[in-house]
């Protein structure tokens, strides 16, 4: 009886003094600041989900003063505030607390858009050597992604990189026929100035993606049409143009049948020598030319209804007028 008395005893004397403990000040204090610090962290979230972004940030910056964290979440929060501020167009904050996310945890996640919106917000506060040197080693520029030609010969630099003379031909050949036929007369300035504006445009192009510009709504979706018609484009030019064989016999056919359209009866004026239809060869070219457009055409509607075909499709031309 007095062992099981005493058993009791102890135990109520350990509880006294586990509560007494409990609320000395030290733990009360650390106990409110872990509440306080949950209650700035869940309102910061809410507030930033809502759109609610300064208050936010304010809530943000609150907790990350009284927070126990690891220096994981300290960059995810750092970042957090990074992308709130740059939304607001407050960048020299922005950058601040972007390059906190390095400072933090280099190898958190979403250090490689903290470190791109670096390079975005200096390109933009026009801090030029400061955003080459964040970049370093890496670049945007095309130059560096291209597999040297045997024989090529470099053309121009921009910093480290070659341009190279095969890469400036590759744009040169999308211009149209008739600009290029029409710089011909004087094709070694046209080539020069066409060199330049290349060059431009590769420092531009480099330029516009450090900005972020890709990421905009409107350039993915101009970006997203670009590459759908690209790709029709190259599907037709596989399946259709390629496919048109020209030979002699179908060309010759094709301009009997055609003979008023290529090689019409002269009129004859009296006194004058008689006139002679247009031979065959004398309008060949241009025989060649309806020929392959008319297949073209015949091919491209056969592409486009098999197509059709193989897939559920109902057009409705009333509803788009």
């Amino acid at each position: 009886m007095r062992f099981t008395v005493l058993i009791v005893l102890q135990l109520l004397v350990g509880s006294v003094l586990g509560f007494l403990i409990w609320n000395l000040p030290g733990n009360s204090d650390q106990q409110q600041k872990s509440t306080h610090s949950k209650l700035l962290k869940e309102s910061a979230g809410r507030l930033h989900a809502a759109g609610v972004l300064r208050q936010a940030a304010s809530q943000y910056q609150a907790y990350l003063q009284i927070a126990s964290i690891g220096a994981g979440q300290r960059a995810q929060m750092a970042l957090a505030l990074g992308d709130i501020y740059e939304q607001l167009g407050e960048y020299e904050r922005a950058l601040t607390w972007y390059y906190q996310v390095e400072i933090a945890d280099a190898t958190t996640n979403g250090i490689d858009h903290a470190r791109e919106q670096i390079v975005a917000i200096l390109e933009r506060l026009k801090k030029f050597s400061a955003a080459k040197n964040e970049l370093s080693q890496s670049t945007t520029l095309d130059t560096t992604q291209l597999t040297q030609v045997k024989g090529a010969k470099v053309v121009a630099k921009i910093e480290n990189s070659n341009i190279y003379d095969y890469q400036v031909n590759q744009a040169l050949d999308l211009l149209p026929k008739q600009l290029k036929k029409s710089m011909e007369k004087d094709n070694a300035k046209f080539k020069g100035e066409f060199l330049t504006q290349y060059v431009a445009n590769q420092l531009l192009y480099g330029r516009a993606e450090r900005l972020q510009l890709q990421k905009r709504p409107k350039v993915r979706e101009r970006l997203a049409l670009l590459k759908r018609q690209l790709l029709v484009e190259e599907l037709i030019d596989q399946e259709v143009k390629r496919k048109i064989e020209v030979n002699q016999s179908d060309l010759k056919n094709y301009f009997i049948a055609n003979q008023d359209r290529f090689a019409p009866m002269p009129k004859n004026e009296k006194g004058k020598k008689e006139k002679k239809r247009m031979t065959f060869e004398q309008v060949k070219d241009g025989v060649e030319q309806a020929y392959r457009q008319t297949r073209f055409r015949q091919r491209y509607q056969e592409l486009v209804t098999e197509t059709m075909k193989s897939h559920k499709v109902e057009i409705y031309q009333d509803r788009y007028q």
